[in-house]
């Protein structure tokens, strides 16, 4: 929770600087959120206040339509209620515990909380793909329905192909990392760009590895508690304690060996077996951040070339994850070509207003209907090949087996073999969404947006409720309450993806958190 600050409230007569409670000021903040410039709201918020208005802030807690209440009226309504005393302690109460009650609601819970915190720019249909895609690895892990027909058709078996949401993962990577550093090199700034480098590698250890800290904590604390079995279980909690920090400081060994992805005794957490992205995740950043350091003052020709280079040499070592961060490299660099407007900063009102006898607006691109049709094509081909069954190619429908065939001979043998077409595809998804925006609309929706806010959540707190809500709460009251017949997973899975997203939720806040605690060390620790 951000540091409490001094808060100064404004009355009808005075004007007086409040040291506020923790109360006021997480009732503040969450104000400002649900009614952003209601002074109103914030002045019935306020200790002053309590006594008097407590039923109005019932009423505006819930969100309930409801008249202004005054003091004086709500007063006489005290004084005229049989139970007044009890009923006054009631509402100082549940005002006294309102504040940590509205903290834990997740936004899609609250009024206007799916709404986007903030305007959508070019590249915000990427955070939507991600949440996407975090979904989809959560049906990966557990889906009632995916022994169904229908599900292991092509298309429809994308809802439960989470290998290949991995691969999306590590090219959303590489495209995000890299817009600004490309931004820069077009533009030759060699001082930000610097600047900018240094701040990447910097914070992007404690980035990945305090939020992955954090989550195998608390994949520990349900271990303790009897919640979750992802390991042994000690005889006392100090040992538990003492067992966790071990793993996790292997665990978080930038050094280790990599063989790329999830195999039998992969590097990961022993309490969170899916935090194996995270070394994978910083390594592919680290050799993201070499390359723009390699290439920032080559041409834009000579870096693309110099980059389809290495990326060719990646996949004849059958080294997978560095191709799909170079990769979102070429389609960031790709899209700035496409669109060089977006190298500089919008121009001001004023300057615009000052030359409005000339077109400052931008020219619309067009696409031809071929290139429309071609991206579409190339879409399909993505979503088509992102399903691809986990089992021998070989003995799947045509064109499995013609595509089996065509994988280079450096990845069989090599235990990613299907990593091959599920990169190719992660490539072409991409590719094709960023230069069709038409593609993109689905991702803009709110509900999208959320869920790309929420995507790192959803990846590492799915399985913890999936062991301690599904297994232990959830899917005994389906047994006992409406049975075993198929059409009564579909009610519980659907209050599981919400439990996912009240988890996911919280844990965003605690990620946000960590971003701002990066920020705050180099801002400390950097000299210039």
């Amino acid at each position: 929770m951000e540091e409490l600050a001094s808060l100064t409230y404004d009355d009808d007569t005075d004007r007086r600087s409040f040291q506020g409670p923790m109360n006021y000021q997480v009732l503040t903040r969450h104000s400002e959120d649900i009614y952003p410039g209601n002074h109103e709201y914030k002045e019935f918020l306020h200790p002053r206040a309590w006594g008097f208005s407590a039923w109005h802030w019932i009423h505006r807690l819930w969100h309930l339509p409801t008249s202004t209440i005054t003091r004086s009226r709500f007063s006489k309504f005290i004084q005229s209620h049989k139970y007044d005393r009890i009923w006054l302690h009631i509402c100082t109460y549940a005002l006294a515990i309102s504040p940590y009650v509205l903290a834990a609601l997740p936004r899609y819970m609250r009024k206007g909380g799916l709404q986007p915190a903030k305007k959508l720019h070019p590249t915000s249909y990427l955070d939507a793909l991600r949440g996407v895609a975090a979904l989809i690895v959560l049906n990966h892990h557990h889906f009632p329905y995916e022994h169904l027909w229908i599900v292991q058709q092509p298309f429809f078996r994308l809802l439960i192909s989470g290998r290949g949401m991995v691969d999306v993962f590590f090219v959303i990577s590489g495209y995000v990392l890299s817009y600004r550093m490309l931004k820069l090199m077009r533009t030759r700034q060699g001082g930000p760009l610097l600047d900018s480098l240094a701040s990447a590698c910097f914070r992007r250890y404690i980035r990945l590895y305090l939020s992955a800290t954090a989550a195998s904590f608390t994949s520990m604390m349900l271990l303790r508690s009897g919640w979750a079995a992802p390991c042994p279980r000690k005889d006392t909690f100090l040992q538990q304690l003492r067992d966790w920090a071990l793993d996790q400081a292997r665990f978080s060994n930038p050094f280790v060996d990599l063989q790329g992805y999830w195999s039998p005794g992969m590097h990961s957490s022993k309490y969170l077996d899916v935090l194996w992205t995270i070394p994978v995740e910083f390594r592919g950043s680290l050799v993201l951040f070499f390359f723009c350091a390699a290439s920032c003052k080559l041409s834009t020709r000579g870096r693309m070339l110099f980059c389809w280079f290495l990326i060719s040499l990646c996949y004849y070592w059958a080294v997978v994850y560095p191709a799909l961060f170079l990769g979102g490299f070429f389609l960031a660099d790709l899209s700035f070509t496409r669109h060089p407007e977006r190298l500089y900063p919008p121009l001001p009102t004023t300057v615009l207003l000052s030359a409005s006898t000339a077109d400052t607006t931008p020219p619309k691109r067009t696409i031809k209907l071929s290139v429309k049709i071609s991206y579409v094509a190339t879409i399909g081909f993505a979503l088509f090949i992102l399903g691809q069954p986990s089992n021998g190619l070989s003995q799947c429908p045509w064109p499995w087996p013609i595509l089996e065939k065509l994988i280079p001979p450096s990845f069989h043998g090599s235990g990613i073999w299907e990593h091959f077409w599920l990169s190719v595809g992660a490539l072409l998804l991409v590719f094709a969404l960023d230069n069709y925006p038409v593609l993109q609309t689905p991702l803009n929706w709110n509900f999208c947006q959320y869920l790309g806010y929420c995507s790192f959540g959803i990846y590492v707190m799915h399985i913890l409720v999936v062991w301690s809500f599904w297994r232990l709460i959830l899917d005994p009251l389906r047994n006992q309450w409406l049975g075993g017949a198929m059409w009564t997973f579909a009610p519980c899975l659907l209050i599981n993806y919400a439990a996912v997203l009240w988890a996911a939720d919280i844990f965003s806040r605690v990620d946000a958190r960590v971003v701002r605690l990066g920020r705050w060390i180099e801002k400390k620790a950097f000299e210039w």
